[in-house]
């Protein structure tokens, strides 16, 4: 779980928490990795991940089922990489997409 508190939660909170102090032209330049392309994950995940209605409480809940996957150790069995580390990319990839974009505009 630490590697999803520290990829995912954590940058999510912090991203949340600066919003109100952006200035109206203000960006947020989130930087990721290649290995959180959603190629890597099963043909579920990527539904799921690319799904154009995903919002916030979606994707949290999301998150949260992938721990519970993690911690009974299905993960792989229900398409997610076997590491955590490129999963959690993964759903940064998909926070910056699908929640963070729509509140900059």
């Amino acid at each position: 779980d630490l590697q999803i508190d520290t990829n995912c939660w954590s940058t999510f909170k912090f991203t949340e928490a600066i919003l109100p102090y952006l200035s109206k032209d203000g960006r947020i330049i989130s930087l990721s990795s290649k290995l959180g392309r959603l190629d890597f994950q099963g043909e579920n995940v990527r539904k799921q991940l690319d799904d154009k209605t995903l919002n916030k409480e979606k994707l949290f809940k999301i998150i949260n089922h992938y721990t519970d996957l993690v911690k009974a150790k299905k993960h792989e069995e229900e398409g997610y990489h076997k590491t955590m580390y490129m999963t959690s990319k993964c759903f940064v990839n998909a926070y910056n997409r699908f929640v963070l974009h729509p509140l900059m505009k």
